[in-house]
């Protein structure tokens, strides 16, 4: 089977808007990668980058964002993970957030990602360095749903807009401050 850019769900092909310089490039990279690698890039193995989903989940007045420690990277990201062959990226967004915190109860605001980031993941046991082609989706939920990591997180919690810079300083997981307000309007 020819794969084209077409026959799947993409953020560039189904309305994905780029925030910033830094969505709008990851947006191409990740057209490239899925225009030359087809169906392959949805595999974990596929090297050097592979296709990856994750969740943005803020609370219902927008003041804050759900976080975990991931304790492989040992930083605090939004709950995602490899698309393992899957290609619709929303199911992998849910299924992530799920899986990793427990939350179940989540409110998808559009179903057009909310950002595309490519950022590199560091060598590890045979795994040499590689790319993860994120496809982010925006949830709103209760802060006072229970939350229940597994094993990858070595914590999960609700954290402050404006205490963001505590726990990270990527802009990538910072674009969530400007992504929170589209949440009022989902």
């Amino acid at each position: 089977m020819t794969f084209k850019a077409a026959e799947l769900e993409l953020p560039i092909i189904g309305g994905f808007i780029p925030l910033d310089q830094r969505s709008a490039t990851a947006a191409l990279a990740t057209k490239n990668l899925l225009e030359n690698s087809g169906l392959a890039a949805f595999d974990r193995s596929h090297l050097p980058g592979h296709m990856t989903a994750s969740a943005f989940v803020v609370s219902h007045d927008q003041s804050h964002v759900l976080l975990m420690h991931h304790r492989k990277l040992d930083r605090w990201l939004q709950p995602g993970g490899h698309c393992d062959g899957d290609t619709d990226f929303k199911a992998v967004a849910l299924k992530e957030l799920s899986e990793e915190t427990g939350l179940a109860d989540v409110h998808l605001i559009s179903d057009r990602p909310c950002d595309v980031d490519v950022h590199t993941i560091p060598a590890r046991g045979d795994m040499p360095a590689h790319d993860h082609h994120d496809v982010r989706f925006l949830f709103v939920a209760d802060m006072k749903s229970p939350l229940l990591p597994n094993s990858e997180a070595i914590d999960v919690r609700w954290i402050s807009l404006c205490e963001l810079e505590q726990y990270t300083n990527a802009p990538s997981v910072l674009i969530v401050r400007a992504l929170a307000s589209l949440a009022s309007s989902g």
